[in-house]
C-alpha cells in the first residue's frame, strides 16, 4: 500500500500518516506533511482581528511529536513549479511504480 503526502497534508490526515507508519502497512510517498495536526482555538479580537493557535499535542505512536515539523515521507518526491504548471503528479507516478513492484524505498 502507498499513501501520498505533501505540505497540504494536515489535521487528521497527519494522524493517519503517523499511524500508517507505525503499523508498517506500506510506504509514504511525496513531500513532508504540514506539521499542523489541528485542534486549534480561535479567538476574536477587536477591530475584526482574530488569533488561532494549536491547543493539543499530537504524537506519533512512537512518541515523536510532529507539530511544526511534519511527517517525512519514506520516498521523497518533490513537486516543482514546472510540475504544477504542467499538471504533473510525480508522487502519484512514483506510487504507481511502487505498487507495480518497480520501486524499492529510495
Amino acid at each position: 500500500m502507498a499513501v501520498l503526502a505533501s505540505s497540504a497534508t494536515s489535521g487528521a490526515a497527519e494522524d493517519l500518516l503517523a499511524a500508517f507508519r507505525a503499523e508498517g502497512r506500506g510506504v509514504i510517498i511525496g513531500e513532508p506533511s504540514a506539521g499542523s495536526p489541528g485542534d486549534v482555538a480561535a479567538f476574536a479580537l477587536p477591530k475584526n482581528w482574530g488569533v488561532q493557535f494549536s491547543v493539543a499535542r499530537h504524537l506519533a505512536p512512537d512518541g515523536t511529536e510532529f507539530a511544526g515539523v511534519g511527517i517525512k515521507p519514506d520516498v521523497l518526491v518533490p513537486r516543482t513549479v514546472n510540475d504544477l504548471l504542467a499538471g504533473n503528479e510525480p508522487a502519484l507516478d512514483r506510487a504507481r511504480q511502487y505498487l507495480k513492484g518497480g520501486l524499492g524505498r529510495q
